[in-house]
């Protein structure tokens, strides 16, 4: 909308009171391809600049959009002969509200019926946890988990007398 000064009509539905694009201005359609293909190339990198966690629930689509503007006073020219409807109509005749309403066909697919199941899990569950710290305790500073409460122990104890003493 900033750049455009116009909303793409396809989104209109989210975007009721905004102005919409007139798809035979070229200088919108242009600005709405420029903006689709800067929001489009940055995807990639700014997925891998987030430290996001993955949603719980997420359901994701790969969209393809194809458009095109059609000239409709020569297809209603071309398809408006004697041969399918019994009369020619003028080119006059095919302009306006007439050439507004022509047929439309719109065909909606799924490009492939794949889906995508992610679990995140732990690195380390509480056994393994304890296991990699007491691994490398006892691997780089010589010690163990006994080592360290009889450690504790002496100090404990050594307190203890102390404080009786006093």
């Amino acid at each position: 909308m900033k750049l455009c000064g116009c909303v793409d009509p396809f989104l209109m539905a989210a975007l009721p009171k905004k102005v919409l694009c007139n798809l035979l201005n070229e200088t919108q359609t242009t600005c709405m391809g420029r903006v689709l293909d800067v929001l489009s190339s940055n995807v990639e990198e700014r997925l891998h600049t987030c430290d996001c966690r993955l949603p719980c629930f997420s359901t994701e689509y790969d969209v393809q959009l194809q458009n095109m503007v059609m000239n409709w006073s020569l297809v209603m020219r071309s398809v408006m002969t004697d041969r399918h409807f019994g009369k020619s109509y003028e080119p006059e005749e095919c302009r306006g509200e007439k050439a507004l309403m022509p047929p439309t066909k719109l065909k909606v697919f799924f490009k492939t019926l794949d889906y995508k199941i992610y679990v995140q899990k732990p690195m380390f569950s509480y056994t393994e946890l304890y296991s990699q710290l007491g691994g490398n305790l006892s691997l780089w500073l010589g010690l163990s988990f006994v080592a360290m409460y009889e450690f504790a122990e002496k100090v404990f104890l050594f307190v203890k007398v102390a404080l009786h003493m006093h």
